[in-house]
């Protein structure tokens, strides 16, 4: 079911016809310290998505996020394919650091040309929105983590904050699309 969505973003991540660019360091990027220790959190993203989903409580709730992250990923891909944007990375994981290693094995899942927008903050609003109908129990867990993923991905120096902006903004584009073409409440 998620097939697709995972095919075009690794395609778009790995193949360009464009180079990916390197944005200018903004005085906000600039003064967002690299902070090691968010690493896990970062990488925590993937099994929280899949346990925010199966927190879930029905299937109309999955197939409005199934819908929402694949018009998240529509808005996203020309960006993607003719504008891609990496973040230099090696000017903060050393080669003879662990934060080289995370960066390898991150890099072995995720290119990291797929920065401008931020899927992962994207995505983690959408979690947040949707995290707001579950109950109160689930809800103080899933709105930190979303929170903290979105800081890590400035903190990891994954993201440029006009990217986390820019996905702020995806997030937006996707519940107002998906709510015109009543695929969403």
């Amino acid at each position: 079911m998620w097939a697709p969505w995972l095919l075009i973003y690794i395609v778009t991540n790995r193949y360009h016809f464009i180079d990916p660019v390197h944005l200018k360091i903004t005085w906000l990027d600039s003064i967002i310290p690299f902070v090691p220790f968010m690493i896990p959190v970062y990488l925590s993203y993937l099994v929280g998505v899949f346990v925010f989903i199966a927190c879930l409580r029905d299937e109309k709730e999955l197939n409005e996020i199934f819908f929402l992250s694949h018009i998240q990923l529509l808005i996203s891909v020309p960006f993607f394919i003719f504008y891609p944007v990496s973040y230099a990375k090696d000017m903060f994981y050393n080669a003879d650091t662990v934060t080289s290693i995370f960066n390898h094995i991150w890099l072995w899942f995720d290119a990291g040309n797929n920065c401008l927008p931020s899927l992962h903050t994207a995505n983690c609003m959408l979690g947040i929105s949707y995290s707001l109908k579950l109950p109160l129990r689930i809800r103080c867990v899933i709105i930190p983590w979303a929170a903290l993923v979105i800081l890590s991905t400035l903190a990891c120096k994954q993201h440029y904050v006009i990217d986390v902006a820019a996905g702020l903004t995806v997030c937006w584009l996707s519940i107002k699309i998906g709510k015109y073409f009543n695929l969403c409440d």
